[in-house]
């Protein structure tokens, strides 16, 4: 039996490994998943076979998924690594994708759905063509207590989220009281007809965004590139970025970071930030009054972080009045 060092969202360790193979050209009746010869045609399949705790599962996608992917909550596992096959092409993106083309939406237009409450780690694949109409992600939606992670050429890109009532939003991903670490790979051009384009996280949860890039992504109401709101009156969760983490502004001018409906929606720096400045730009539910300042970046280390970093972030202007955030993380009018 194999085994390997796995990197989660957690922490590291050595886990024997469990490899299960999923092919656009598989059988879920016919096949067992143990060589690519023999695969399975489905994710969905692939999951009945994680069944030991102590295991971490690495499912090989080869080929593209054309039908909805979901890994439930019914399985058992240590760990769960989704990897396209066929790694990267000339141009740095996947050659093996779930993509489920859909030019209308609907409620099961989902391309990803993870439900499962064990680390998932998403590696040199695309996800893509997801289209739905509800409260679900169009790309990958992430249930309550799942735990997610993209990472090395991971790509979520050309989905969308058409709904328009309150509580529906996430193009590319909807992140819905579970756990998402981006710490590499990219999201891009996705949309949504209300809020996160990008990613849309509506309640209290800490996403990270420690790597990776995050753009083009449009969404008719809020936050193009993500939408984040912490909806209780006290500071418990934040927005977490560090590293190379990259959100670059488009020429339209969508693809910005929504920070909340109250003064509780923060970011936190986890360290310092090497992307390209500005590293993101930010729309502010609320700006404060002229003579006013909103916090909008704190640290855990005394305000050092805040005071080096401040300045690698933008701000949307609120009609002719500028913007600016300070060296002590206070959102400031000009």
């Amino acid at each position: 039996m194999l085994s390997i060092t796995l990197t989660a969202v957690h922490q590291q360790s050595t886990i024997p490994t469990v490899t299960i193979y999923v092919s656009a050209g598989g059988s879920d009746s016919n096949g067992d998943g143990t060589t690519s010869a023999t695969a399975y045609a489905s994710i969905d399949r692939a999951a009945q076979d994680m069944t030991d705790a102590a295991m971490a599962y690495i499912v090989y996608i080869d080929g593209q998924l054309s039908d909805a992917q979901q890994l439930p909550s019914s399985i058992t596992a240590a760990a769960v690594t989704l990897t396209g096959a066929n790694g990267l092409n000339a141009a740095g993106e996947p050659q093996d994708a779930i993509d489920r083309a859909l030019t209308s939406a609907s409620d099961s237009g989902t391309a990803l759905s993870i439900e499962a409450d064990v680390p998932v780690t998403i590696t040199n694949l695309k996800t893509a063509g997801g289209f739905t109409n509800g409260a679900k992600g169009g790309g990958i939606d992430i249930a309550e207590d799942a735990v997610v992670q993209l990472a090395d050429g991971a790509l979520v890109m050309g989905n969308r989220n058409s709904g328009s009532g309150n509580g529906k939003g996430g193009g590319g991903i909807r992140l819905y009281d579970g756990t998402l670490q981006i710490a590499s790979g990219t999201i891009a051009c996705n949309g949504t007809g209300k809020y996160g384009g990008g990613i849309y996280v509506p309640a209290s949860i800490s996403p990270v965004l420690a790597g990776g890039t995050i753009r083009d992504n449009q969404a008719s109401n809020k936050g193009g590139a993500l939408y984040y709101v912490h909806d209780v009156s006290a500071v418990t969760c934040y927005l977490k970025v560090s590293g190379s983490i990259y959100i670059p502004l488009d020429a339209e001018q969508k693809n910005t970071v929504y920070l909340g409906n109250n003064y509780y929606s923060q970011i936190k720096l986890m360290t310092a930030l090497t992307a390209q400045t500005p590293v993101m730009t930010i729309t502010p539910a609320l700006y404060p009054a002229s003579t006013g300042t909103r916090a909008v970046l704190v640290d855990d280390n005394s305000g050092a972080l805040v005071g080096t970093e401040h300045g690698k972030f933008a701000i949307i202007p609120n009609g002719s009045d500028q913007y600016e955030i300070t060296n002590d993380g206070k959102l400031t009018k000009l």
